[in-house]
């Protein structure tokens, strides 16, 4: 508790009956508090101290492994290039290693000394630079690697000395570079007409190069030194480059940790903000490396607006508005794209439309930027308007589909974590976007009719949410409404954004104070471990505590159903710092600095936690993408508008300041972006307070605000007339409360019992099958039981139109039968299905192929149970009467067993190569299936064969029927004669 003037009268009831000398003192004191509580400028505000800040240039931070424990790693090439590497190991997955603009060129290489190899689980130090990385082997050989600034090549040099033989070998393309053949040009048909280079130059000095270049490429020279130098000097143009990022940028923290985290949270950030697809930011590596309109927009703030990048912060604004849907025939209408890659446009997002608008008034915080809120008010015109038209229900909810919240995983069944259809955060989001629209038009002098419209349906939609979404019993918020009206009862983190979203100068909050500091705290006590938020509280039966958990669930299953999500933590510590909750604060931003230096990948933030910490393992393991733009940029956020407490209003001259001091860092200084130019902030602990100095780089220009200090009511009065004079002040707090009525207001992170038997895992309603069980093995074939032949070329679906998708991974034939062999194994029934093309993409070499997937569906007369004519997984199709089942096999990432309900019976998934079910080279996929699955088997019995191409979501898994369009895109097909039709391409029936 502190003392404040609303408390003087009663101090001084008590104050005459102390002794004369005791009262003097403390009327003096009194009056000191008085004075710190009045703001006069004009004396507060010295002649200019020595700068905050020296501009002066420090060494770039780096991270040093010296055991042999592997990391991942990322860089970018600021373009639409990627390299994902190990430090101590080679790469293992299809999507490690190199990829340009989609492609994927190699998975990794290996250098070799004089005919040995270079091992790198022996290596003596791993040196991880913002710009590249060293590997020191024992015999003090050291390998340089720098992927190069906005060209696609890799400089690869190899120190040793110069009579050594050092080769590199490609395992992709079974080739080697050394002096005896120093060039090799590479084509595969995935590159379309660009080609792979890669040349060898023995150098001067010891040091040995390589060269990866990918382009088009006209003729085979070699090397030569000039060329070098050239690569050398673009080594050098990208070094400087993350120095400049620091000049531009520069803080200082006391604490070693938290400087580097940040200083790294600067350079991870800033390698996702591409040109691949016009300018942007890749949602996370190594797999979302295309735009996300709702990645980018939550990462908005923290990746551009914070560091100054107010360019390309423009320019991204620019290319989204760009592609926002302006067909007035859609529902979607005005929606800006959930995903824009170099193959499609997507509108499935409810809330990235908002997440965008809100972009532009954060950029009109920071620059004043007038002319550019003016060129975009009619898209936010568009925005607002297509959703009141097409969206809107009598409430002034937003509706939407189950999937189009940020959790939109969706599985067989549909949206894994169904939230529509009015999600809390995406009214939240369309409260803050009506008022955008209506500040947004006060600036620009023009309300009319349309912007009180506007107004009022913001104010309907504030009364209903406190209505309809206040969960009284919880003192907390519902996290969605169901299409009937009736609340979701399940307890999620999303309740925060009502809090955070709305929360931007000038804008009227969602909710009042008391239910922002009741649900920050229920969040914090229950959803808020020490490593992050929590997706789903963990005693709900849904909750997953481990992503990938084969066989239990496929990864999707767990995506936001538990998992921590680095993201998430922005928000919360928001709002905790918004009432005061430092502690609870600190120790979980200190938790993420750890990561950011410690976890996968070195120097970035990772997509998710897994939120139980595994048997063996002293730490949560990093699951999802390795390196998350979102997560990196709420990091860098808090670190800005929180801990600093830093939120500009630059169209009207004004900024305002509400600090707080991490536990045990005793000051901050740091630069600030505001217009065209920056103010300088030091931030210090006293004695008896916090004080806090503010300087101007604006000659001749005032600029007026507020300072508010932690656990005061009051704000005081910030006044800088011009560059030639620094606003400073010293807040002085008197704390009176014992330690014990401190310690009960302090907010508790939450901690989950590790004794909890969960759900997922301990109560499965059917049967996990084992790989002896399932698995086929070549040669081992019983007693044929059926054989039947299928007619080729026929895979083009019941209308004869079907096409594959334009993707040429999908090669043709992945989905024509050739026939069906079932064999007698005794205790087994044996499958084979043979196919005119089989292919494994390398995603998931434990399954054996991919991008096939079959139904199989049978009657089994001896089993009880439903007869049953539709087909599941997508596959939108009703057998004829006669084709009735009871039994229906799905292979496609594994085997399922399902009876005439579609309830599983049995489920299989690979776990290792050694038992896969498809075999590409013989165009074969094989499997068992227990006798007493399918006791009533026989030469007679009616199968049906159902062949379609596979669609595992992104998220592995057994997956579903593949959807074909009337059009072919790049991940579907084409000649459907309408949407949701049957998603097969060929039958074959037996009997």
């Amino acid at each position: 508790m502190f003392i404040k003037l609303t408390t003087l009268v009663d101090q001084l009831k008590n104050i005459f009956m102390i002794k004369f000398w005791n009262r003097f003192f403390i009327l003096f004191f009194l009056f000191l508090i008085f004075l710190n509580h009045c703001s006069f400028p004009e004396k507060k505000n010295a002649p200019r101290n020595p700068p905050i800040l020296l501009n002066r240039s420090r060494p770039l931070p780096v991270i040093k492994l010296v055991d042999n424990q592997d990391h991942r790693f990322i860089f970018t090439n600021k373009i639409a290039g990627f390299f994902v590497g190990h430090t101590h190991d080679y790469n293992q997955n299809a999507f490690e290693g190199w990829t340009v603009n989609e492609t994927h060129l190699i998975k990794d290489y290996k250098l070799f000394k004089n005919g040995r190899e270079l091992k790198r689980n022996r290596l003596k130090a791993f040196i991880l630079h913002p710009y590249g990385f060293e590997r020191i082997y024992p015999d003090k050989t050291v390998e340089n690697f720098v992927l190069l600034d906005s060209i696609d090549a890799i400089f690869l040099k190899i120190k040793a000395n110069k009579r050594d033989r050092i080769t590199l070998q490609l395992p992709d393309f079974k080739a080697e570079l050394n002096e005896q053949k120093s060039s090799l040009f590479l084509k595969n048909k995935k590159f379309g007409n660009k080609g792979l280079k890669i040349d060898y130059y023995n150098g001067q000095n010891d040091w040995h190069y390589f060269v990866f270049r990918c382009g088009q490429f006209f003729t085979e020279d070699s090397l030569n030194l000039n060329e070098i130098e050239r690569f050398e000097e673009a080594v050098t143009k990208r070094k400087q480059r993350f120095a400049q990022l620091l000049q531009k940028n520069p803080f200082f923290i006391e604490n070693r940790n938290m400087r580097e985290a940040l200083q790294w949270a600067i350079f991870s950030t800033d390698a996702l903000v591409t040109r691949q697809k016009g300018p942007g930011i890749w949602a996370g590596l190594p797999w979302f490396n295309n735009y996300w309109g709702r990645d980018t927009f939550i990462s908005f703030t923290g990746a551009l607006l914070v560091r100054g990048e107010f360019e390309a912060a423009r320019n991204i604004l620019n290319n989204f508005a760009h592609f926002q849907l302006t067909d007035e025939n859609r529902r979607e209408l005005g929606r800006i794209p959930n995903r824009i890659t170099n193959n499609e446009i997507i509108y499935n997002t409810a809330d990235g439309t908002w997440w965008f608008l809100r972009a532009i008034y954060q950029y009109y915080l920071f620059t004043g930027d007038k002319a550019f809120l003016k060129e975009m008010f009619p898209v936010i015109q568009r925005a607002i308007n297509g959703a009141l038209k097409k969206r809107m229900d009598a409430f002034g909810f937003l509706t939407h589909g189950d999937a189009e919240s940020w959790m939109d995983a969706v599985g067989a069944k549909g949206a894994w974590t169904p939230r529509g259809n009015r999600a809390v955060e995406i009214q939240a989001l369309w409260y803050t976007a009506l008022q955008i629209g209506v500040k947004s038009a006060v600036v620009l002098n023009r309300v009319d009719e349309e912007i009180k419209k506007w107004q009022s349906f913001a104010k309907r939609i504030k009364t209903n949410f406190n209505r309809f979404f206040w969960n009284d019993l919880q003192q907390a918020l519902y996290d969605h409404l169901n299409e009937d009206g009736t609340p979701d009862l399940q307890l999620r983190p999303n309740q925060i954004l009502a809090i955070t979203v709305p929360d931007l100068p000038g804008l009227k909050p969602l909710l009042p104070d008391w239910k922002q500091k009741a649900i920050a705290r229920w969040i914090t006590e229950n959803l808020t471990t020490d490593y992050g938020v929590l997706s789903l509280w963990f005693k709900d039966k849904n909750f997953h505590p481990f992503h990938h958990y084969l066989p239990y669930y496929p990864p999707d299953a767990a995506y936001h159903n538990g998992l921590i999500w680095g993201w998430l933590a922005g928000p919360v510590i928001s709002s905790q710092l918004k009432f005061d909750q430092v502690q609870a604060g600190s120790k979980l931003f200190f938790n993420e600095a750890q990561q950011i230096l410690n976890f996968d990948a070195l120097g970035s933030f990772s997509e998710i936690l897994e939120p139980v910490v595994r048997k063996g393992q002293d730490v949560p393991s990093v699951s999802g993408t390795i390196a998350q733009a979102w997560s990196l940029a709420e990091f860098l956020r808090n670190f800005y508008e929180n801990w600093l407490g830093y939120k500009p209003m630059a169209g009207q001259d004004q900024v305002f300041f509400n600090p707080h001091l991490m536990d045990g860092i005793e000051e901050i200084r740091a630069r600030l972006p505001f217009k065209n130019r920056f103010l300088d902030v030091h931030l210090q602990n006293t004695a008896t307070g916090m004080k806090i100095r503010v300087c101007s780089n604006f000659p001749k220009q005032t600029i007026r605000g507020f300072v508010q200090f932690p656990g005061d009511s009051l704000k005081i009065r910030l006044f800088l007339p011009d560059s030639g004079r620094d606003f400073e002040y010293e807040y002085i707090a008197i704390d009176t409360l014992p330690d014990s009525v401190k310690l009960a207001r302090q907010w508790r992170l939450a901690k989950i019992d590790s004794s909890i038997k969960f759900a997922t895992i301990y109560q499965i309603p059917f049967k996990l099958l084992k790989a002896e069980q399932v698995y086929f093995p070549l040669g081992r074939n019983g007693l044929t039981l059926i054989h039947k032949k299928d007619i080729l070329n026929d895979d083009f679906g019941a209308n004869r139109r079907y096409t594959y998708p334009l993707n040429r991974l999908f090669e043709s034939g992945i989905a024509d039968i050739k026939s069906l062999t079932i064999y007698d194994n005794d205790s087994t029934w044996g499958f084979r299905i043979d196919l005119r093309n089989l292919i494994d993409p390398g995603w998931h070499p434990e399954y054996g192929f991919q991008l096939t997937f079959l139904a199989i569906a049978i009657q089994d007369p001896t089993l009880d149970g439903t007869l049953a004519r539709k087909v599941g997984h997508q596959a939108h199709l009703t057998l004829p009467a006669s084709r009735k089942f009871n039994r229906i096999i799905y292979v496609g990432g594994g085997l399922e067993v399902c009876d005439g309900n579609d309830q599983r019976k049995a489920l299989f998934v690979p776990l290792d190569q050694k038992h896969p079910l498809g075999n590409p080279s013989l165009l074969q996929i094989r499997f068992q299936i227990p006798k007493v699955l399918l006791p009533g088997l026989n030469a007679k019995s009616k199968i049906t064969i159902l062949c379609g191409l596979q669609d595992d979501h992104g998220g592995a898994g057994l997956g579903d029927f593949r959807a074909v369009l009337p059009k072919a895109d790049y991940w579907h097909g084409g000649g459907a004669a309408g949407h949701n039709v049957p998603a097969v391409y060929d039958v074959l029936e037996i009997n």
